[in-house]
């Protein structure tokens, strides 16, 4: 399914998006225009450019945002989120933000941020996403909390666009009805058949009414959603905990991951910007002067590597740490 087909056709929102294109982050202002009240702790903020332009990004990638903590005139603090939108509707793009209690930009933003701010953004970044063709289209999405921002914009991309695809998701949460986007998911998998949507409560005790999946991230699970899991391309998205079992899932089944593979992973915490030479965070000296660190530390905050099914087993490739 070629997922840039949008791109090619005459409409003039699809024309601008080509004439930007997705391949170079840019920094630009962007103003919030709705708020959304999202379930498991998320609010969704839905943002539009200044100038006018579209945002044309990849399912997947996420954006490096100033945010104006501490009052106007004051440093910004610097933290990178995930686009939940999916790139054919550019015009608008929303960012999905989980609150922390003990987080200091994500209650900010729940709290302060409402339509009519405008914050200085850079993006998009990241090279976890969806490729901008693939024959097969046969994916499998494993998310935990908040992980499922990226994924979202996968599914909502794939369900935009017409062609063959064969999508699994799977979705791990606390509370029965409290998963982020459940109504919208449940719905776009009763409308498409090509998206297949699964549930599990973790560890937790499961209520008698509970129809869905119980129990951490395991190969055995895995077969049960996907009993030809070793046939798709695997993102995963979550905290570091679930990341590890699911990689420990996906090298149970027969040796399935080796290098150059298909296997993507993401943290979904937000990541300050990291400085590689002072080794520390530290915010951007100005809203509109973006420190050189922004370029070196946005491929250091995501990670991912590759695999394929292969006939003998070997051992998984060694992750490179995760800096938060």
């Amino acid at each position: 399914m070629p997922w840039n087909r949008v791109l090619s056709t005459q409409d003039q929102a699809a024309s601008a998006a080509k004439a930007l294109g997705p391949w170079h982050p840019q920094e630009f202002l962007a103003e919030c225009v709705q708020n959304i009240e999202e379930a498991g702790g998320l609010m969704t903020f839905v943002f539009r450019r200044l100038d006018g332009a579209p945002l044309a990004f990849r399912a997947g990638q996420y954006l490096n945002i100033a945010f104006p903590v501490y009052g106007d005139g004051e440093d910004t603090v610097d933290r990178s989120y995930s686009i939940s939108s999916a790139p054919t509707v550019p015009w608008t793009f929303n960012v999905s933000i989980k609150r922390d209690p003990k987080g200091l930009v994500s209650s900010w933003a729940h709290e302060n941020l409402r339509p009519g701010m405008v914050l200085d953004m850079l993006g998009p970044v990241g090279a976890f996403h969806l490729g901008d063709s693939d024959r097969r289209a046969r994916y499998l999405f494993l998310s935990a909390g908040a992980g499922i921002t990226p994924i979202m914009s996968m599914v909502r991309t794939i369900h935009s666009l017409p062609g063959q695809a064969d999508v699994i998701v799977l979705c791990h949460g606390t509370v029965p009805g409290d998963f982020a986007f459940w109504q919208e998911l449940e719905y776009i998998s009763k409308v498409d058949t090509r998206i297949k949507v699964f549930y599990s409560l973790g560890d937790r005790d499961k209520p008698k009414s509970w129809k869905g999946f119980s129990g951490r991230l395991s190969a055995k699970m895995i077969n049960e959603v996907a009993p030809d899991a070793n046939g798709r391309k695997v993102f995963a998205c979550g905290p570091e905990g679930y990341l590890n079992s699911a990689t420990q899932a996906c090298c149970a089944r027969s040796g399935w991951m080796t290098p150059r593979s298909s296997w993507s992973s993401s943290r979904a915490t937000a990541r300050p910007c990291w400085n590689t030479r002072r080794k520390s965070c530290s915010p951007s000296p100005s809203p509109r002067k973006w420190p050189s660190r922004w370029r070196s530390s946005t491929r250091a905050s995501r990670r991912s590597w590759a695999c394929t099914s292969p006939t003998t087993t070997k051992p998984a490739p060694s992750r490179p740490a995760a800096r938060s």
